[in-house]
């Protein structure tokens, strides 16, 4: 905890009950012991329009920079990227580019009161971006990169900023639209702004805006190199700093303004007395950036912690607990359906990573089991785990909680909020609500002039409190436990949603008459919220899975995909109240239920009958835990076959329901999915399929067909991919072992040709895969004569998949037969046949990312990470000398891989050795190489300009993973129908 001479001695004199029923003088004295910088009069305590602190001037960025003395040399910022390397930032470096930015902000124009919008990914140029635009007194608005465009302009517009600062650049885990192509959209649709600055240096990847673009880099450039300025320029307390979006009481969304001194001085009081923080806490909190979290986060700075930042995906229950240990994080913030996933996942955390650094764990969402703690406690670390309710419309905490019983429950409270419970007349659940006045209160919404939606939403419904929204629920022993919201928030998946945010698109599809979403409170195991979308349909429409398909499809482009609805549910009609509009109140006590308050009011209770019958809202839909059991001998069924695809589909995809018709590529299918698909059926019904068989049956119902025949579809190497006429197109695999990878291309290649696909083996049967490109152009030439026994031949492949069409094209030539064509979409070869600066920058960025990904493991992760890496030594001593690897599941990288399928990881470990031994050798044929536009480290283009005679260069957008996806994967089928 904070020394005797701060925060920590406010609470030990005064008692922690004694700050609500004395506020003014609790946070007079919070103030004073705060240490904060500022300058005036602090003695008068607010003014006639409740504003806390008139007399007082501060700058909210000077405050998180000083980090109540911490040293220059101190880490302020650790960046986890999602290929596993790190990025620190120290404080003197923190200060200096913001200095920098500020004042190059300052000379754009951009002053006291303007308004920025920010889309920033979780890096360190983001918290430089915040603070900057903080330090010259404008206020911000932030929304995360993975929204859809119209979601963040309806967030923006009315805000009318000057200034958008995103970042621009396209990351390998990214879906959906270019975010370069969503910023685009976001700049078109804001009329008021006047220039762009793109945080990431990848304004080169945005088409033109019509205004002016700036990279980071230039702006900093732009300007002197200050260290600091002589003086930042302050503002009064309550200068707006944040504008965040929340529902208000009719349930449209409004634009809610918080001063900077009030959120400023919350988040200290809540990190140092009731968090301990200090300048040894390092603080990995992982969240959107346009999350409460994450500025609660960022204000840790001021308190002397060190944040830690991932920018990547969180691809399983691992990742977050291996970022923790790689940032050296000692305060873990998660939240807790991420915890019952490691429980149920019976992951050891502490045991596979060693989080030697980890003092505590804080958990936001719904309150955690008894289960779940222990395995916290047992399979973690045995350090104090806390909740935290965290407060969207606060930006700050209501309760912090202790797991299990609490000798004092009013130790739970967030000091100096005066937290109360205003129960329904149980005396059992209740909303949270705030009987003190208190500094971090939010100035009012936007648009607003008299408060008179500010005061309906947040003081109407409990006279002479603060409504927080917050559900509670008062357990045997006392404690409160977090139930979800009051209100139209929903919060699903760590996200906040609000429900007006999906109903413009939702009025897109003329099936639905009318709609609603709510949210259904702690279902399953996991514990986690769900959005539960109600529809009434329009006479003569039904809800198939095609129109569940478009909706969500439509929901993760134009939203996110959290916004994507779990449930999906056919009304008669929806509940309305003698005003005529819907009662979601209604809706969600059923949803959930309990009884409805509001029955007496309702014009049409009987609405509300089927929904309290309705089976799925009892049982959740997606499995939680293992996969569906094993089918009972003999079973034959197509309706067995369909109702266990759709468990299975169900659990894999992690949403529901999944309809029959739904297509596995539309739904976000790809090969790694694929391959868990068929092993689990190989596993559970010892049918051996081909995943290349969802190219065919991409749907439960077609591929239930295909189970249910006599002859099932057994993998085979080569497999046609699309029917034609002519000379087919023979597509090799990637290092993946099929072509699944390519759907996307495939799909929208206009092409008159047959394309036959060529898969790898050991995907699907028990023969030991090549280690050999030369062996596997030899067997595949084999099945290709089967289907054209002579030439002239057109073959091609992606990445790993070129290398053997090339080593095809060699022997057929040496074979004396013709090759038209060999196609080569973005192949690399090994990186010891480049050139030597090619050679020493992969070598660079390869020893760089083993060395951090190394350093992070604790001793034990350490010596069996080197253990492994010599038997990938030991077998290439043995492929050298014409000997069989014992171990190519090994090959690759051992950490990041080590959740895939055996099966898969020994085709890819095969392949990866043969790409080690392939030197392409001169071709004197016809190759056309089609080259990702942002070429990743160790570019193979000297080395096919080098042996390929007759080259052709087709440059297509994307780097290498993006290429094959969404709108640049129409891009690459348009240039390879060009050369067929």
């Amino acid at each position: 905890m904070a020394g005797e001479s701060g925060l920590g001695a406010l609470a030990a004199s005064r008692g922690v009950a004694a700050p609500a029923a004395h506020a003014d003088a609790f946070w007079q004295a919070c103030w004073r012991n705060a240490r904060l910088i500022a300058s005036g009069d602090e003695r008068r305590l607010h003014d006639d329009q409740g504003h806390y602190f008139p007399g007082l001037k501060l700058n909210f960025t000077e405050n998180l920079l000083a980090g109540d003395g911490q040293r220059d040399d101190a880490i302020a910022v650790v960046t986890c990227l999602a290929d596993g390397s790190l990025e620190r930032t120290s404080r003197a470096e923190l200060r200096r580019r913001v200095a920098r930015l500020a004042e190059a902000l300052r000379q754009g124009g951009v002053a006291e009161g303007d308004r920025v919008v920010l889309v920033p990914r979780s890096d360190a140029r983001a918290v430089v971006a915040v603070l900057a635009v903080a330090a010259v007194g404008a206020s911000l608005a932030l929304a995360s990169p993975e929204m859809g465009p119209a979601l963040m302009s309806a967030r923006f517009k009315s805000l009318a900023p000057r200034l958008l600062l995103a970042h621009a650049g396209t990351m390998t885990h990214d879906t959906g639209l270019p975010l370069a192509e969503r910023v685009a959209q976001v700049v078109q649709a804001l009329p008021s702004l006047e220039a762009v600055m793109v945080l990431d240096d990848a304004s080169a990847q945005l088409p033109p805006l019509g205004l002016p673009v700036m990279d980071l880099s230039a702006a900093l450039a732009s300007v002197p190199d200050i260290h600091e300025p002589d003086a930042w320029p302050r503002f009064p307390f309550h200068q707006p700093l944040y504008i965040t979006r929340t529902a208000g009481a009719d349930g449209q969304l409004e634009s809610l303004v918080h001063g900077a001194g009030g959120v400023l001085l919350e988040h200290v009081k809540e990190h140092r007395l009731h968090l301990g923080m200090d300048g040894h806490s390092r603080v990995f909190a992982p969240a959107s950036v346009a999350s409460p979290l994450w500025l609660w986060q960022l204000s840790s700075l001021a308190s002397g912690a060190c944040i830690v930042l991932y920018d990547g995906p969180v691809r399983d229950a691992r990742t977050l607990w291996r970022v923790a240990q790689e940032g050296g994080a000692t305060i873990f913030v998660a939240h807790a359906s991420y915890l019952r996933l490691g429980e149920h996942a019976d992951l050891a955390p502490g045991r596979e990573f060693g989080l030697s650094a980890l003092q505590s764990v804080f958990y936001t969402g719904m309150t955690l089991d008894d289960a779940a703690a222990r395995w916290v406690h047992d399979k973690v670390k045995p350090v104090p785990l806390q909740a935290l309710c965290m407060s969207p419309d606060l930006l700050g905490c209501l309760l912090l909680q202790r797991a299990g019983p609490a000798l004092d429950h009013d130790d739970n409270h967030s000091l100096g909020l005066g937290v109360r419970v205003a129960d329904r007349g149980n005396g059992l659940e209740g909303e949270l609500v705030c009987h003190a006045h208190f500094p971090s209160r939010p100035l009012g919404f936007l648009d607003d002039p008299h408060g008179t939606r500010f005061h309906e939403t947040y003081l109407k419904r409990t006279p002479g409190a603060w409504s927080s929204g917050e559900r509670v629920e008062r357990a045997a022993d006392g404690a409160l436990l977090q139930r979800g919201r009051v209100d139209g928030l929903m919060n699903v998946r760590g996200s906040l949603i609000a429900p007006a945010e999906l109903l413009p698109l939702l009025r897109e599809f003329p099936e639905i008459r009318e709609s609603t979403v709510v949210e259904q409170q702690q279902t399953g195991q996991l514990g986690e919220g769900r959005a539960v979308l109600l529809l009434a349909l329009r006479e003569g429409a039904s809800l198939d899975g095609s129109l569940i398909a478009r909706m969500r499809r439509r929901f993760a482009e134009a939203a996110s995909p959290a916004h994507v609805p779990d449930l999906v549910l056919q009304v008669p009609e929806l509940p309305r109240l003698t005003d005529g509009s819907v009662c979601v109140a209604a809706l969600r006590d059923v949803v959930n239920d309990r009884p409805v308050v509001d029955m007496r009011r309702l014009l049409n209770p009987g609405s509300l009958r089927a929904l309290r019958g309705e089976p799925t809202l009892r049982i959740p839909t997606v499995p939680a835990g293992p996969l569906p059991p094993p089918p009972a001998p003999g079973w034959r069924s197509r309706q067995d076959h369909e109702a266990y695809l759709q468990a299975l589909w169900e659990k894999i995809f992690g949403f529901s329901p999944i309809g029959l018709d739904d297509d596995f590529f539309e739904i976000g299918g790809h090969s790694l999915l694929a391959a868990r698909i068929f092993t689990d059926i190989q596993l559970s019904t010892d049918q051996r399929l081909a995943p290349s068989t969802l190219l065919k049956a991409p749907t439960i119902r077609q591929l239930a067909a295909v189970m249910d025949q006599a002859a099932w579809d057994l993998p085979v190497p080569l497999v046609q991919l699309r029917p034609g006429s002519g000379r087919p197109f023979f597509l090799v695999h990637s290092l993946a072992g099929t072509f699944l990878e390519l759907w996307a291309v495939l799909r929208a290649l206009d092409t008159q040709r047959a394309v036959y696909g060529l898969q790898a083996r050991a995907v699907g049967d028990e023969n030991a895969p090549y280690v050999s490109v030369r062996e596997m152009a030899t067997d595949y030439i084999g099945h290709m004569r089967r289907v054209q026994p002579e030439g002239p031949y057109a073959v091609g492949g992606y990445s790993f998949g070129g290398l053997v069409a090339y080593e095809i094209a060699q022997q057929l030539s040496r074979a004396g037969e013709t090759v038209e064509l060999v196609t080569l979409i973005d192949t690399h070869v090994h990186g010891r046949y480049l050139p030597l600066w090619e050679w020493a920058r992969y070598c660079s960025g390869w020893l760089n990312v083993t060395w951090g990904r190394l350093r992070s493991l604790p001793l034990r992760g350490q010596i069996d990470y080197l253990h492994k890496k010599a038997m990938v030594l030991s077998d290439r001593w043995r492929v050298a000398l014409g000997l069989t690897p014992k171990h190519p599941e090994l090959v690759g990288d051992v950490l990041k891989e080590a959740n895939l399928p055996p099966a898969l990881r020994r085709t890819r470990g095969a392949m990866l050795v043969a790409l080690r031994e392939y030197r392409p050798e001169p071709y004197g044929g016809r190759v056309v190489f089609l080259r990702a536009s942002r070429p990743s480290p160790g570019d193979p283009l000297p080395v096919w300009r080098k042996v390929a005679r007759r080259l052709e260069i087709d440059v297509t957008p994307g780097d290498h993973d993006e290429m094959i996806s969404g709108a640049n994967a129409k891009a690459l089928a348009v240039a390879l129908a060009r050369h067929l």
